[in-house]
């Protein structure tokens, strides 16, 4: 089939449906650099939930030598000549963006209840059910929450936006994609002060029949559902949420200067935090990846390869000395940006753990904790004024035996670079203000 004929719009429209428009610009909603008391849900809140997770955040003009080797490294889809192209807050293999957002909210002060579809395009909700559908969908839940959430937000995956670039690695890009959306919506649930939980046991056909999908070409990913705290504050602005307004990929690459022990750690430290599913031993951290990382040049710690114990918090030496020949051959197109990069974190999970109890679904389970993983490391890279690179372009059996994995059961499901970048201000044009964040320092 030909390629043009084969991929999908770039985001879905309703046209049929009644459209409510979202405040613009985004972040009237949301603050993310104080400490505030829980924000009042409101058609402010939702608009900033929904942009800053799918929102045409900003316009990447491509000049022809980039676009060449992004196109090259398999970083834009081959066969792209658009010198323009529309980004959005959450990374997204090869720009593909398969994801849309659903919302099923209860009756707000400015919007009613019923369930909506997120218009990025215009950044409106699309009214596709009047009548309340929070609790049908929590139903299809393996474990529900304890009480009624205030929002549930759907978040699906069409098939063809990224299947006719990658094939058979696209379910593995499409569920990497929903686990960053998932670590982007706790750390925006943590800046509205909402209680955000994950739960990855549910049945998809439930869902999808409840949100009217053409199963053939779209179907969901993730569910996440949204509670209001009586809390009087909440910590916002605390990494992760203070990098949200300054998050997006150093495709440009990284200087070769090292970062420092405490930058670092945090980056860890976030990482693995624990969040709220329905996955046994995530509350108190994450239970299911463990972030290995080759060291290049962090200020007090010698370079090699680490493994970082999520329950501990102990950095554990695997081995010592320059990484990168060890893991040279396994880096065939992205060699030169992990030589750049001040650390490099693999994130490894065990993808048998799981399947006795939840079967192929583990597959996808397995891989947005990661992707959350992932996102957090970004999140808190870009609060500190870092550049990050998530990227899955290396030979997994290489990177394991260079850690000593006990393959098959434990992979590298991702890898995210990390460093002062190239490129402080990358060539954008903001569509939603996205702030100014001084890197001169780090010159």
């Amino acid at each position: 089939m030909d390629r043009l004929t084969a991929v999908d719009a770039p985001w879905n429209t309703c046209r049929r449906a009644p459209a409510v428009p979202l405040p613009f610009p985004i972040g009237q909603g949301l603050q993310f650099d104080r400490v505030t008391a829980p924000a009042e849900l409101s058609r402010a809140v939702l608009g900033d939930l929904a942009g800053y997770l799918l929102g045409l955040t900003r316009v990447h003009w491509l000049p022809d030598a980039e676009l060449a080797v992004l196109s090259r490294s398999g970083l834009l889809p081959e066969g792209t000549c658009d010198t323009v192209v529309a980004e959005r807050p959450v990374p997204s293999g090869g720009r593909c963006y398969p994801s849309e957002l659903y919302l099923a909210t209860r009756e707000l002060p400015d919007l009613p209840a019923g369930l909506y579809h997120y218009a990025p395009a215009r950044h409106a909700l699309e009214r596709l059910r009047a009548t309340d559908a929070r609790a049908d969908l929590v139903r299809c839940l393996a474990a529900p929450p304890h009480r009624p959430p205030a929002v549930v937000a759907v978040f699906t995956s069409v098939f063809s936006r990224t299947a006719a670039t990658y094939g058979d690695l696209a379910d593995r890009l499409r569920a990497l994609e929903a686990g960053a959306l998932a670590g982007q919506l706790l750390a925006l649930g943590e800046a509205a002060g909402l209680h955000t939980r994950i739960p990855l046991d549910f049945g998809d056909e439930p869902v999808d029949r409840l949100l009217g999908l053409d199963t053939e070409r779209e179907s969901c990913h993730l569910v996440v559902t949204l509670s209001t705290m009586d809390d009087s504050a909440v910590p916002a602005g605390t990494a992760p949420a203070a990098g949200i307004p300054y998050r997006c990929s150093a495709t440009e690459g990284f200087r070769t200067d090292a970062i420092s022990a405490d930058e670092f750690g945090a980056m860890l430290t976030a990482a693995v935090a624990g969040y709220a599913s329905d996955l046994p031993g995530t509350a108190e951290h994450v239970a299911h990846t463990v972030p290995y990382v080759a060291v290049n040049r962090v200020r007090g710690l010698a370079p090699g390869g680490y493994r970082y114990d999520p329950a501990s918090g102990r950095l554990e030496p695997v081995f010592a000395g320059d990484p990168l020949p060890r893991l040279a051959a396994s880096l065939p197109v992205s060699y030169q940006a992990v030589f750049e990069a001040s650390a490099t974190f693999f994130l490894v999970g065990d993808v048998e753990r799981g399947v006795p109890r939840y079967g192929d679904r583990w597959y996808r389970m397995q891989h947005i904790e990661c992707g959350l993983l992932a996102e957090r490391i970004c999140l808190v890279a870009a609060a500190l004024g870092l550049g990050s690179h998530l990227r899955c372009d290396y030979e997994a059996d290489g990177v394991g035996r260079a850690f000593g994995l006990a393959a098959p059961a434990q992979a590298p499901l991702a890898m995210v670079l990390a460093g002062p970048p190239r490129q402080p201000r990358p060539l954008h044009v903001p569509l939603i203000p996205a702030g100014t964040r001084s890197t001169e320092a780090r010159r």
